[in-house]
């Protein structure tokens, strides 16, 4: 231990010394992990569009007309009982018709037809939404079969909807797809470049490993040495990373907030900020401490 971190403060004092190569690990290490933070946020933008997708989708029950103002919150109650479900309203009929007739206020075509049927023809209706779009087909087959309620029930608009509660649910599941996917080749491609970069690094010393070899250093000392500054290249560009979004989110978060129906992605990027530094340290740190291992390898062979 006394060793590693002799060869770790030597290792510190020589990636401060050596600012070229010093700067070049920074520069790859910074681009490297202001891409894996940034896809960090889009998954939380990700995430925003799939529940804005989601929330837009419900189903509604609508009840017979002679439906009595107290059986109201025993069919709620029946229903919130049920799981699965996120969110129930009730709209009367009387608040339909008010809805209807302000969307329709200036077409009198439409207005004649309501005078000339001559009371209120709409249903009360319970807007339900459910918690995933998967449970919508086992809600409405459980309030079927719901006995208090099959005297009450008068229509329920699942079928006309199935096809677009399907639809939205496969498109969610490509989105997924393609973002794990995209994820998954960024990482190799990030790990590719991290590798290729260490590599680099230690081949450049390769007469200064020489050096350390013949004046009786120790293998453990030269590995503490160039994982020290590996881990010193990735605590800087860390902080060079984070900085940098922080100053582009605090520039452009409004504009962005108006393009992305709302979604913020500084109050994201704070909400996870302890998050993301460990995300970036823990990746860099563990791909470039085994890559600085490995290729010291045929160095340090006697």
């Amino acid at each position: 231990m006394k060793y590693f971190l002799k060869g770790a403060r030597w290792g510190i004092k020589t990636f401060k010394r050596q600012k070229a190569i010093a700067s070049a690990n920074i520069f790859i290490f910074s681009i490297v992990l202001f891409l894996l933070t940034s896809l960090f946020l889009f998954q939380g933008l990700n995430k925003h569009i799939i529940e804005i997708i989601k929330d837009r989708v419900d189903i509604s029950i609508y009840v017979k007309q002679e439906i009595l103002p107290e059986d109201v919150e025993k069919i709620k109650e029946n229903i919130l009982a049920i799981q699965g479900i996120k969110k129930v309203d009730y709209i009367s009929k009387e608040e339909v018709l008010e809805k209807f007739l302000e969307k329709h206020s200036s077409d009198e075509v439409m207005q004649e037809a309501l005078k000339e049927v001559g009371e209120n023809p709409f249903k009360s209706v319970f807007n339900i939404k459910a918690d995933n779009l998967e449970s919508y087909a086992d809600i409405v087959l459980q309030i079927e079969n719901i006995e208090d309620l099959k005297d009450k029930i008068d229509e329920i608009d699942f079928t006309a909807k199935k096809p677009v509660i399907e639809k939205i649910s496969s498109f969610s599941e490509k989105i997924n797809i393609g973002f794990i996917s995209f994820i998954a080749i960024f990482i190799i491609i990030a790990i590719l470049v991290t590798i290729n970069q260490v590599k680099l690094s230690i081949a450049t010393a390769k007469e200064e490993i020489e050096v350390m070899r013949l004046i009786g250093a120790s293998n453990w000392f030269i590995r503490s040495a160039f994982i020290a500054q590996a881990v010193f290249a990735v605590i800087i560009s860390t902080l060079i990373t984070l900085s940098i979004i922080s100053v582009l989110l605090f520039i452009f978060n409004d504009s962005l907030k108006s393009i992305l129906s709302g979604f913020s992605l500084m109050d994201y990027f704070i909400d996870n900020i302890f998050l993301i530094i460990s995300i970036n340290l823990l990746v860099s740190i563990i791909i470039s401490t085994l890559t600085s291992l490995i290729s010291l390898g045929k160095y340090l062979k006697i």
